[in-house]
């Protein structure tokens, strides 16, 4: 696992990174938004979530809760699965208990909604509440009482209540271990009256109903953290404890514990045990973050009973034996792998049966023209061609959790993930590690603009000009600071949020480009909280945050000396965590951690609620698929990942506005979708000013614009619509004059850094079209490198050299020598490796 991501045993949702996506800089879309949505998001793959717990109840039916997901219901021993809630469909299920009562009543401990019960003959899961703390605490536990068909008991985050009808109500005298956090409730069939309450870090009995308890801690060691309890058949009063680092241990005598092994050889220090269960007179299954294990012979020794799985290990959270025959047979709930099947204890080969249990928690989605790559924190990749009807696992043999970045350039797919990053050139079928700068582990976001990948890292920001082989750092943004949000502008200004660091109390965002470099904006107080999401729109900047330290959402206007515009106040109650936020055009998408998704088309103006058909509203990113197409696409946390197409009233006006430079002059395209009245402008410091079309289009247009050397700068090209008696601005492409105005003679500029180690690029500026050459010689006049030989535009270019010659070997340290050829000349240069 990561090392820096500790999975909480019991939370309602846990934080970490996301995956922010990245967009063309000159190719963007404008969609025109007016009225409520009439349609609904539709999805829900991949079929894959983290089984938290299981409950055989009858037969061959069972129950499966899920993190985030809600529950599951079986009829067929686990080979299929539907839905088991109507309204529950996001919950967190902790555990789940079967009542004794006439109508076998289910019951749920949820850390996001409390307790649950289901009737028979219903999915609809009631919440119960009338806790005598006055509120309804995170659930973690629900044990029924054999012979006391209306007694539950409910171990939550304040303590243990108890109920003698059902849950109906749960008076104070029934209640014990006040206060604490409780990670499992044992009721011992032999003993039914005396109820087990285990602690992180004591276990906590009662057996006169709440009234006195003991907490015995004996012989455990201070740094212990408790988290499944178990009965064992040595004794009717004996328990065996599992610890989070990796013991078991025994409660012996109801007075202290033993640590009971050896454990070495079947989970290391270094891993977890996360479930116990006994199976019968002297076997025990012991489910942890590396796999399944049994002991038949009273815990002296133990043998891996997943080695049969089709895949990578499983993390295992839920073990169910089946109670019915076949009493062989083998169930487990995993992170890693979902719901799983064997028979014959454990000898035959594993069956993963995900059919119709869609929980995945979705991590990333990166939509791609065709296709769309969806990441999820189980440590899988999929991949969906037909608008996420249907997805395949293109993991291949990868071994990673936590996926929080992944990218499709086109030819490499990048995907970072608890092991690091790694690419693949083969759609999956085997994957390379990337290299990166020192403290450097993962990327949190990643864009990618004219052949260059931009990524905001747990260490600042670094960047790659060879297809993500290997990444650099980038100078002048602040490394030792975590990074979770990356934008670029259609000018290619960069903008990157820091997260508070070493002696830095307050999160900033860096603004600028790896020429020019970067000027720090610390935003003012109430606007300070931890940056997760950018995006520009011109030269205005959204800024989402987490919401703690300030506003959650804002806009930064205005440069040199900006201007901080509060957007949260205009979405719900203003109180909201962002996870992600995406921008086209005119329209602005934000996910929130818990209130779903909201959408502005004035860039944040106004916004309204975007959840309709979404059964969760826990949302870890979003992004627009590429134009023309109208999609939309949100990552969720046990829900998997969701589409849309937008609203039926939601025209595409102008699906695309590209500029470039020819050797004729500025080409300018506009692609519509429909008949528009529109307007083209262009103007920019030290630009003349000028309207090169106004009027109604109903096709696509070319328009060739003439810029001179004399003009400096920068170039804005604006497209606005006609509204009313006005005109709206729709989108803006923003160039230097010197990318778009050919010089009048070819030119080699100086290599940038130089001395370099182990990169450096170089830049050249052609004056018009034709071949090129670049070539790198050693001081004896011996070619080590061709860098480039093919036909280029005018304008300038910029390729990275990495120190390597044509036959990929590491040049020594010397002086090198450039050699540019081009249709109207020669230049020469030289470079300096320092090894």
């Amino acid at each position: 696992m990561d090392a820096s991501y500790v999975r909480p045993s019991i939370g309602p949702r846990p934080r970490g990174s996301k995956a922010l996506l990245s967009h063309a800089g000159l190719l963007v879309c404008a969609l025109l938004l007016s009225s409520p949505a009439s349609g609904d998001w539709s999805g829900g793959g991949p079929e894959i979530g983290w089984v938290r717990t299981l409950l055989q109840t009858s037969g061959q039916v069972l129950y499966a809760g899920t993190y985030g997901g809600g529950i599951f219901r079986s009829t067929d021993g686990g080979l299929n699965w539907t839905e088991a809630t109507t309204n529950a469909r996001d919950a967190v299920v902790i555990d789940l208990a079967q009542g004794i009562d006439p109508g076998r009543t289910l019951y749920a401990a949820t850390a996001d909604r409390s307790l649950l019960r289901k009737e028979a003959g219903s999915d609809f899961w009631s919440e119960l509440g009338s806790f005598p703390t006055g509120d309804r605490p995170p659930g973690v536990s629900i044990e029924t009482f054999p012979f006391r068909e209306f007694r539950i008991a409910f171990g939550s985050e304040q303590g243990v209540f108890m109920s003698n009808n059902l849950g109906a109500s749960w008076p104070d005298t029934l209640q014990f271990a006040a206060g604490q956090s409780i990670n499992d409730l044992l009721v011992f069939d032999a003993i039914p009256n005396t109820v087990h309450a285990l602690t992180p870090l004591e276990l906590v009995i009662t057996s006169n109903n709440g009234q006195s308890e003991d907490a015995i801690s004996d012989g455990l060691p201070p740094a212990t953290f408790m988290l499944d309890l178990e009965p064992w058949f040595s004794g009717t009063d004996s328990l065996l404890v599992s610890d989070l680092r990796g013991p078991v241990w025994q409660f012996v005598d109801r007075d202290h514990f033993v640590e009971v092994g050896p454990l070495e050889g079947a989970n290391p220090s270094s891993k977890y045990v996360c479930r116990l269960d006994t199976v019968g007179p002297g076997r025990i299954l012991l489910g942890s973050s590396a796999g399944l294990w049994v002991s038949e012979d009273r815990l002296a020794s133990w043998s891996r009973v997943d080695d049969q799985l089709p895949a990578q290990g499983a993390e295992v959270w839920a073990i169910e034996p089946s109670r019915v025959a076949p009493t062989d047979t083998l169930r487990m709930g995993s992170f890693t792998m979902g719901f799983l099947r064997t028979a014959a204890g454990g000898a035959a080969p594993w069956t993963v049966s995900n059919s119709g249990l869609t929980a995945a928690w979705a991590r990333t989605i990166a939509p791609v023209a065709g296709s769309v790559l969806c990441g999820t924190a189980h440590g899988r990749l999929y991949r969906s061609s037909d608008q996420g009807a249907s997805w395949q696992d293109v993991t291949g043999g990868l071994r990673t959790l936590q996926i929080s970045v992944c990218h499709d350039t086109g030819s490499t797919w990048i995907l970072s993930g608890s092991t690091g990053v790694v690419r693949s050139t083969d759609q999956g079928a085997t994957w390379l590690p990337v290299a990166l700068p020192p403290g450097v582990t993962r990327l949190n976001r990643l864009i990618e603009s004219a052949g260059r990948l931009y990524a905001a890292t747990n260490s600042g920001l670094v960047s790659s000009d060879d297809d993500g082989v290997s990444f650099v750092q980038v100078a002048g943004v602040p490394t030792g600071r975590a990074s979770f949000a990356l934008a670029m502008s259609d000018s290619g200004e960069l903008a990157v949020g820091l997260d508070p660091g070493p002696q830095v109390f307050a999160s900033s965002i860096y603004r600028g480009d790896a020429d020019a470099g970067f000027a720090e904006t610390v935003p003012p107080t109430g606007f300070r909280s931890r940056v997760r999401g950018l995006a520009f729109s011109g030269a205005d900047l959204l800024v989402g945050g987490d919401g703690f330290g300030g506003s959650a959402l804002y806009r930064i206007t205005g440069s040199p000396t900006p201007e901080f515009v509060d957007l949260a106040a205009l979405i719900g109650d203003g109180f909201f965590e962002v996870r992600d936020l995406a921008v086209r055009a005119n329209l602005a998408l934000v996910g929130t951690a818990d209130d779903g998704a909201f959408i502005s088309s004035d860039f944040g103006a106004s916004w309204r609620e975007y959840n309709e058909g979404l059964p969760t509203r826990r949302i870890e990113a979003v992004a627009f698929a590429p134009a023309p197409s109208r999609a939309i696409w949100v990552a969720t946390l046990g829900r998997g990942a969701f589409s849309r197409e937008a609203d039926a009233n939601v025209a595409i006006a102008v699906s695309q506005l590209a500029v470039e430079a020819t050797d004729q002059g500025v080409r300018v395209r506009l692609a519509v979708a429909h008949s528009v009245h529109l307007r083209l402008r262009r103007e920019g410091p030290g630009v003349s000013g000028r309207t090169l079309l106004e009027g109604v289009v109903d096709r696509d247009v070319d328009i060739l614009d003439r810029l001179s050397a004399s003009d400096g700068g920068l170039v804005e090209y604006i497209v606005e619509i006609a509204a009313g008696s006005g005109w709206v601005e729709q989108m803006r492409v923003q160039r230097r004059v010197d990318e778009l105005v050919p010089p009048l003679r070819s030119r080699l500029m100086p290599a940038v850094p130089n001395p370099f180690n182990p990169r450096t690029t170089l830049r050249f500026t052609l004056a018009r079209r034709g071949p090129v050459r670049l070539e790198i010689f050693d001081a004896r006049g011996r070619r080590v490198r061709r860098l480039l030989d093919r036909e280029l535009v005018a304008g300038p270019h910029s390729l990275g050299f990495d120190g390597h010659d044509d036959s990929g070997r590491l040049l020594a340290s010397g002086v090198y020598y450039l050699l540019l050829s081009a249709d109207d000349g020669q230049w020469r240069g030289r470079i300096t490796l320092l090894r």
